[in-house]
């Protein structure tokens, strides 16, 4: 895991990374409330986070654009496949959430929490690859 830390580091600027890191962590704030407040009303853990994820994932292709790839410009092909990614993605996720609440009796919030980490780095390799057609980074 380090050495793919290293790899991304040595491609992307100190700007874009702070830049990725706050579009998610704004994504990951919408995402939370949502998620907290369809578990509150008793939603399926699963439901609730592929609900909360979309909603934040949509979000964030508009500021990822915007702000953390500024080369890019808006691609209804690029948000597709942004959208696609990130729904097998939250698929995923919701499941190794579902399992950590079902199975380890984790409480939902902290499951959620608990993943984010990997989450994170995967999202940033794969939203880069999409969203930045012309430059790819070689891991």
């Amino acid at each position: 895991m380090i050495n793919i830390y290293k790899k991304i580091y040595c491609h992307a600027s100190n700007k874009q990374l702070w830049s990725y890191f706050a579009v998610s962590g704004t994504g990951f704030s919408i995402d939370l409330v949502l998620f907290f407040f369809l578990t509150s009303a008793n939603v399926h853990v699963f439901n609730s986070n592929m609900i909360s994820s979309f909603v934040a994932v949509s979000f964030m292709y508009m500021l990822s654009v915007r702000y953390t790839f500024t080369h890019a410009r808006y691609s209804f092909k690029r948000f597709v496949l942004f959208i696609c990614y990130y729904g097998l993605s939250i698929i995923v996720f919701s499941t190794l959430i579902t399992w950590l609440v079902l199975h380890l009796l984790i409480a939902p919030m902290l499951a959620k929490v608990l993943v984010v980490p990997l989450s994170f780095l995967t999202n940033y390799v794969f939203a880069s690859r999409i969203i930045c057609t012309g430059k790819r980074y070689n891991f």
